[in-house]
């Protein structure tokens, strides 16, 4: 039986490449990346195609398979409120997926499914955000990926484009870049070194394999076109607790807790997620307990230091 086709735009990330490993044997997949891959991130069977998602003209050239799927991973976080980068960032972050989404706008596909971010709610005053909330965007890039849940949501009441929009909530797991608050805090406690925590933020982390389900639940579901779903664990946790929490589960480091820092960036206090509508809609919810999910990622890194030496 033929297997259907997945276009990933942005795929060699730490979502994508976990995606991609549960889909691998079940689709045809074309990645579409930007920088070079080492080999030891390269997945068999999987069609990598270097290209720039800025290069608009160049969509029909590189695009020229009748794809049943798209997923949309593409993009980089980046809260910089400087002048000079609000090009680049919005760019990256809506009128990519503008021109792309209009490129497949008449292609018949089967779903085109998109990455959005919990920073969309930005400083609203709720204690956990649902998908009916009016948003507060409070740098480019949280308003490139609002504009985007928005424009393709207009396509679908438009033309019924096939499309639904995730808020990913702050994921973790093995394999995530070291400068992300998880994988960060580990390797500082595993290496029994200090940890200096300038903020006593309440976030919602969410282990990988759940949000991975929640992409894969939207692949076969006619209800989900045209919605937005949150996709976090609906559990808050301030962060020198859980920096305190590694620690404990490293059985070493030493956590500091600076929260009276001056000029750090303005951001959300609290970004906790209302799950009932994936729930109810989606029929997903997260199976993996922090934990369970911070022990997995734990004996990830240090088997890797563990390589190092």
């Amino acid at each position: 039986m033929k297997k259907e086709k997945i276009l990933i735009l942005g795929g060699t990330g730490f979502l994508g490449k976990n995606l991609i490993r549960q889909l691998v044997n079940k689709y045809s997949i074309d990645c579409i990346h930007l920088k070079k891959i080492k080999n030891i991130d390269l997945i068999n069977k999987i069609n990598y195609i270097k290209f720039n998602l800025n290069h608009h003209s160049k969509y029909k050239k590189f695009f020229n398979k009748n794809y049943d799927y798209i997923i949309n991973l593409s993009g980089y976080i980046d809260h910089d409120k400087k002048i000079k980068n609000i090009d680049n960032i919005f760019t990256e972050h809506f009128l990519n997926i503008y021109n792309i989404s209009n490129f497949f706008l008449n292609k018949r596909i089967k779903k085109f499914i998109n990455i959005g971010s919990s920073d969309e709610y930005g400083n609203i005053k709720n204690k956990n955000f649902f998908e009916t909330d009016r948003e507060d965007p409070i740098s480019i890039y949280s308003l490139g990926k609002t504009c985007s849940a928005h424009y393709l949501r207009t396509l679908y009441h438009i033309y019924k484009f096939p499309t639904v929009t995730l808020r990913i909530f702050l994921a973790y797991g093995p394999g995530q870049d070291g400068v992300r608050f998880v994988p960060y805090v580990i390797n500082k406690c595993l290496s029994k070194k200090k940890v200096i925590i300038h903020n006593n933020f309440k976030r919602d982390f969410c282990y990988v394999d759940d949000v991975v389900q929640a992409i894969i639940l939207c692949l076969k579901s006619d209800k989900v076109n045209g919605e937005i779903f949150n996709i976090g664990s609906s559990t808050p946790i301030r962060l020198h607790y859980l920096a305190k929490k590694i620690s404990f589960l490293c059985k070493g480091g030493k956590i500091i807790i600076k929260s009276k820092q001056k000029n750090l960036r303005k951001e959300s206090k609290i970004l906790v997620a209302n799950t009932i509508k994936a729930k109810n809609i989606l029929n997903w919810k997260p199976k993996i307990k922090l934990d369970i999910g911070l022990k997995r990622t734990i004996n990830f890194y240090r088997s890797q230091n563990n390589a190092k030496y």
